[in-house]
């Protein structure tokens, strides 16, 4: 329940596809951050919701540091980048402030759209998505995005961006999206694990600020490991990879994997 702060490069062992890597490089220094801040405000949010979570997204942006930057996407029927990547925080804390509620809720093409521009930048891409899981068009008898969830988590996956969800709403764990498959809470757990970041869920609006806060502590307490893989195919398939701390009885929160380099495309850096 606490961070760990005193690992070496000696306590992790990588395994890609079953297979032991040896890791090339490993850092507790911070790297920029390049944030996309993801508001849902479809009805579902509207009054006290909505003006909580913008005094919580407005306080989150005191975590940016110089070399730093972000974004601001608002989503209801439709996807709106308010605010473009920019180092600006007065610039974010206009958009933040300008969003209002309407319409349904496109949380799939918001997820996938914000890391598609994500991927344009240097450093740590990360995704804080506030929203209750549901994608639904505002008359309740069609999904709201064009995406899927297994597109929107490609899409995440590919442009390597680390998703946060906050979601808020009371009974995630009960309540089903449109398809009647999954609960909200599992269709945020899902975003968040497979793409190495973390879900908090707050059933009130009032709760908001400590969820926001928790993924701020998580941003400023990690470590970076670096491995050239010894699968050198240019196959563009899915690589598995699994982080453990031998000997040691620790939680770690990670990236699940990667795709590989495809034939058409330069090879990554080692």
């Amino acid at each position: 329940g606490q961070y760990v702060a005193d690992l070496t490069l000696e306590d992790f062992r990588i395994v890609e596809d079953g297979a032991a890597q040896r890791i090339t490089r490993f850092t507790t220094e911070r790297r920029p951050l390049r944030i996309g801040i993801v508001l849902d405000t479809s009805l579902t949010m509207e009054g006290r919701k909505l003006e909580n979570a913008k005094k919580a997204a407005l306080e989150f942006l005191d975590i940016l540091e110089p070399g730093d930057e972000g974004m601001v996407v608002a989503f209801n029927d439709q996807v709106r980048i308010l605010q473009e990547i920019t180092a600006e925080r007065g610039s974010m804390a206009q958009a933040i402030g300008s969003v209002e509620s309407r319409g349904g809720t496109a949380l799939y093409d918001a997820v996938w759209r914000t890391a598609k521009k994500l991927e344009e930048f240097d450093g740590r891409r990360v995704m804080v998505l506030l929203s209750d899981g549901r994608d639904e068009a505002a008359n309740g008898f069609e999904p709201g995005s064009l995406h899927t969830l297994e597109e929107a988590l490609t899409q995440a996956l590919r442009s390597e961006v680390m998703l946060f969800a906050i979601g808020l709403g009371r009974n995630l764990d009960e309540r089903l999206d449109f398809t009647r498959r999954f609960t909200l809470e599992a269709i945020l757990e899902r975003l968040a694990a497979e793409t190495g970041g973390r879900a908090l869920f707050t059933p009130g609006a009032g709760r908001l600020r400590r969820a926001f806060s928790d993924v701020a502590d998580d941003l400023r307490n990690q470590y970076s490991i670096a491995y050239k893989s010894t699968n050198e195919a240019r196959d563009g398939k899915w690589r598995r990879v699994r982080v453990d701390t031998p000997g040691r009885d620790l939680e770690i929160t990670c990236r699940k994997g990667y795709f590989a380099s495809s034939e058409d495309e330069p090879p990554a850096a080692p």
